[in-house]
């Protein structure tokens, strides 16, 4: 099986992506057409497709704890975005800080009915658990935590790959196989939904054009040069898959960010889990 993507931003390519399974089904036929084991995906990989870093918190100190305040009105895709998000790349006057946590590509509860209807990063379980936890995954660090907490600042919320790597609204794993238990099925649905998330993550990440530039690594560090953080966590999965891109990214960062602290920290939709609410230097 081989997915191709055919992207129209920030550049027109195709992009052949292998998959080592064959258990994928089209859920979304005007995006995705399969013959001869090829499904290409169309009309997911252009600028209407992506889904905009977001300014969605001021942090507030309650004595040693900190809060989390939303902003007053909502200026990214209000009628479908359940936070009050402004543009990340929007001046501010009324901070002097900025922490961006750095999740990885949005996924389906990020989206509207398609991928032709974003909305803002961090819906569902991360944008609950981002909330909830945050303040406890800062305390981890004491000295971030200290100095997150004197004077004002903001939390910009940031994909890397702003597209649906995981293609949850166009392709699905088929539900059951032939003798398969439910319990099989399950976790075979799971990894399957896993693998192409981190397949199409990395083909795009890794995306080398003719003159040795890459698309969308340049596109991800211009929009944080235009934030100015002060303080980035690297909150990229750690999946099996996913292991070496991680720290790849945090080198990333601290190479072209050389007077910015990078922390990394595990997915907000672990955070659930008191064990994963930690931050740590990078290697």
């Amino acid at each position: 099986m081989e997915l191709r993507l055919k992207l129209t931003y920030p550049q027109e390519r195709t992009l052949e992506v292998p998959l080592s399974f064959g258990d994928i089904e089209v859920v979304d036929e005007q995006r995705a057409s399969c013959s001869d084991g090829v499904i290409l995906i169309e009309n997911a990989f252009g600028q209407e497709n992506i889904v905009p870093d977001v300014d969605r918190y001021r942090i507030r100190c309650d004595g040693e704890r900190v809060i989390l305040h939303p902003r007053e009105e909502c200026l990214v895709n209000s009628c479908s975005n359940r936070y009050n998000d402004i543009p990340a790349a929007e001046p501010q006057r009324d901070c002097d800080r900025t922490l961006v946590i750095v999740l990885e590509s949005p996924h389906k509860g990020e989206y509207l009915r398609n991928v032709g209807q974003p909305i803002a990063p961090a819906h569902g379980t991360t944008g609950r658990n981002l909330c909830r936890y945050l303040d406890e995954v800062l305390r981890s660090c004491p000295g971030l935590h200290r100095c997150i907490r004197t004077g004002n600042s903001r939390v910009i919320l940031c994909n890397p790959v702003q597209f649906q790597a995981s293609l949850a609204s166009v392709l699905r794993p088929k539900k059951q196989l032939e003798g398969e238990t439910n319990e099989e099925a399950k976790k075979r649905v799971k990894k399957s939904q896993k693998a192409v998330r981190d397949a199409v993550w990395k083909k795009l990440w890794n995306y080398k054009t003719d003159d040795g530039s890459f698309p969308i690594r340049n596109c991800f560090k211009n929009r944080l040069s235009t934030y100015r953080p002060d303080y980035i966590i690297n909150a990229c999965t750690s999946s099996d898959g996913m292991k070496q891109m991680k720290p790849q990214v945090s080198q990333f960062l601290r190479c072209r960010f050389p007077n910015c602290q990078v922390y990394e920290a595990n997915h907000p939709s672990f955070w659930f889990n008191p064990m994963y609410r930690t931050l740590s230097l990078p290697n």
